[in-house]
């Protein structure tokens, strides 16, 4: 109890001192090799006893998550000011966000006016991994944010059952395949041909694939010679870029 008392408080002082600072990572087209994207992920200034996944997890359990989560898009924001033009910024949302009672519709928009963003700049990553309260919640936020016209992508696919469902009913522009999809697929005919065949049913779609957590450069050319249109990963880049001011 005393050191969930302890982790309670190293959360609140995160949100009330903006304690978070944007680590970019490259998105790559794969065919012309160029950078399409770039992915904000949070980091804490000064350390933390917590990774980021745990922070939100307590996050949830204390009703802070927009509180957390606005802390960390509006730090990503303003440095996304400064990205290349012509490239678009993916922001991961916590689908528990709207559950949030401090949670209020528009705040973001009214964030991105701010730094002269459109909604056309940024993707929405909702992942599949988040302990989600509800079933439907996943789908509520999905649909929150297409209502204020932002594209969305379905984060960490494969990692739960449910993905492929709500890939019909979601309808979404990007979807990232999640890392355990990808890691050997050079070697790992099952692997290789699932995501060759949802490769085509994406093409087909219209809908934009990404292969996360490229770490080889096997496993680069083989998503890339079964149709996979982007990827990430530390084989392409670390997370760390930064956008000079």
């Amino acid at each position: 109890m005393k050191n969930k008392k302890i982790k309670i408080r190293e959360l609140e002082d995160i949100i009330k001192n903006k304690r978070i600072y944007p680590v970019f990572q490259p998105i790559v087209d794969l065919r012309s090799g160029h950078i399409f994207a770039y992915e904000a992920l949070s980091r804490v200034l000064g350390g933390s006893s917590m990774e980021i996944g745990e922070l939100f997890e307590l996050a949830c359990r204390c009703r802070k998550v927009w509180e957390l989560e606005a802390v960390c898009r509006r730090n990503a924001l303003k440095q996304a000011v400064y990205m290349p033009a012509g490239k678009k910024l993916f922001l991961n949302v916590d689908p528990n966000v709207i559950l949030d009672s401090k949670f209020r519709s528009g705040t973001t928009r009214y964030m991105m006016k701010k730094y002269g963003l459109t909604p056309d700049d940024v993707v929405f990553e909702v992942t599949e991994r988040t302990r989600i309260k509800k079933e439907t919640t996943f789908t509520e936020t999905v649909n929150h944010y297409r209502d204020e016209e932002f594209h969305i992508a379905i984060d960490d696919f494969g990692a739960e059952f449910a993905g492929m469902n709500r890939v019909c009913m979601l309808h979404p522009e990007y979807i990232k395949l999640d890392i355990e999809l990808i890691k050997d697929i050079d070697s790992n005919e099952y692997q290789r041909s699932f995501v060759k065949h949802f490769a085509d049913f994406c093409e087909e779609k219209g809908i934009k694939l990404v292969a996360e957590g490229i770490e080889t450069k096997a496993e680069l050319e083989t998503a890339a010679r079964i149709g996979v249109a982007y990827g990430q990963g530390y084989y392409l880049y670390a997370p760390g870029v930064h956008f000079a001011e």
